[in-house]
């Protein structure tokens, strides 16, 4: 019996019965599922300006920490209820 006369009497199952299919596809596919998935987070999701002027706010930092070490040689206290 010669191969044609086997596939004739047997044939091979359909493209999408054979498992390497759905691996081989399965990877792009995830590629896109994450894809879709930070695209909708990136859209809905806030994540904060950035300050243009981030030289003034760490001078603003440092005003604050030196009133902070101020207070604290002239033993002032806050509590906060």
């Amino acid at each position: 019996m010669d191969l044609r006369a086997k596939n004739r009497l047997n044939p091979p199952p359909p493209w999408f019965r054979q498992p390497w299919v759905w691996v081989l596809i399965s990877i792009p596919g995830s590629a896109v599922v994450g894809g879709i998935a930070m695209l909708s987070l990136s859209i809905w999701s806030y994540d904060g300006l950035v300050v243009d002027d981030y030289y003034r706010k760490g001078l603003a930092i440092n005003r604050t920490l030196a009133r902070d070490h101020a207070a604290a040689e002239y033993g002032l206290s806050s509590h906060v209820q």
